[in-house]
């Protein structure tokens, strides 16, 4: 995340006064690297260079991932690949935004995207809600964070 932001500052385009919030995006299941300890490296290294609000604007835990193209980042392969996962997960992450400096906000890669498998990623469903459009219980823990 450091290296991106850095590059696009470096370009001239953007100056850190042109924005108030620095938003990202993080998903498990492209890479082993992508750990939730790194991902609050990430964040706390960007809090500190920058001093902005950050949010993760795309996250998301699958309820089916039969055939992962990448292994999961070992400290969330615990998570089961459910609801319940999905809920786990939510939670792990909003805890490591409300940790850093400026973290405030967090939002879920697309809950209610039914009927449009894998939503790019390798797993099979990674929606809060099923394929006929009823919620699943994952969706409660957005009162809880």
């Amino acid at each position: 995340m450091k290296w991106w932001f850095t590059s696009l500052l470096e370009q001239g385009t953007f100056l850190p006064s042109d924005y108030d919030i620095m938003g990202v995006s993080y998903y498990p299941f492209y890479s082993t690297s992508a750990s939730l300890s790194a991902f609050k490296t990430s964040l706390t290294n960007m809090a500190n260079t920058w001093g902005k609000e950050i949010q993760v604007v795309e996250t998301d835990w699958p309820t089916s991932c039969p055939k992962p193209k990448n292994q999961f980042p070992s400290d969330v392969r615990e998570i089961p690949y459910s609801a319940a996962g999905q809920a786990t997960w939510t939670k792990k992450v909003a805890d490591i935004v409300a940790s850093v400096k400026g973290g405030n906000g967090l939002f879920y890669w697309e809950p209610a995207w039914i009927h449009n498998a894998n939503l790019g990623s390798s797993c099979a469903d990674l929606c809060m809600f099923n394929q006929q459009g009823q919620a699943l219980s994952s969706l409660a823990v957005f009162k809880e964070i």
